[in-house]
């Protein structure tokens, strides 16, 4: 009988927990009472991001969350170095390796309703040029 009875306050000690767990995330929330649509939620590790602006970022912790938000033109295949499609759905490289043509996928948003476009591309790439990074 001693054995059940101490089951049993554990069982009910790990669901009070819980549910205290689940009403702190809920009330303590950053979102709470705001706008869903304007905030981004991170649930990471203790370390911070420095930035969420993949064309500046060189600390260990900020790429791990815009990975998650930003979307490549295109991607390695996993564990590889064959270059396979993202936003860019195919490609043509010129006989000489200096001109290469992107194919970008149609239908695409940007997260505040603006059209991804050859322009906003150009826009990307010119910005990152300019900034004289190492990661440009």
């Amino acid at each position: 009988m001693k054995t059940i009875r101490i089951r049993r306050q554990l069982f009910l000690f790990c669901v009070g927990l819980l549910a205290l767990s689940l009403l702190i995330l809920t009330l303590g929330s950053p979102t709470y009472g705001k706008d869903p649509r304007k905030t981004l939620v991170v649930v990471t590790t203790k370390e911070e991001a420095v930035t969420l602006d993949p064309q500046v970022s060189f600390d260990g912790q900020s790429p791990l969350i815009w990975r998650g938000v930003y979307e490549p033109l295109l991607n390695l295949k996993r564990n590889t170095f064959e270059v396979i499609p993202g936003l860019a759905k195919r490609w043509k490289v010129s006989p000489d390796g200096l001109v290469y043509t992107l194919y970008f996928q149609q239908g695409v948003t940007f997260h505040d309703g603006t059209p991804f476009t050859a322009e906003s591309v150009k826009f990307t790439m010119e910005r990152s040029m300019g900034l004289g990074k190492a990661g440009s």
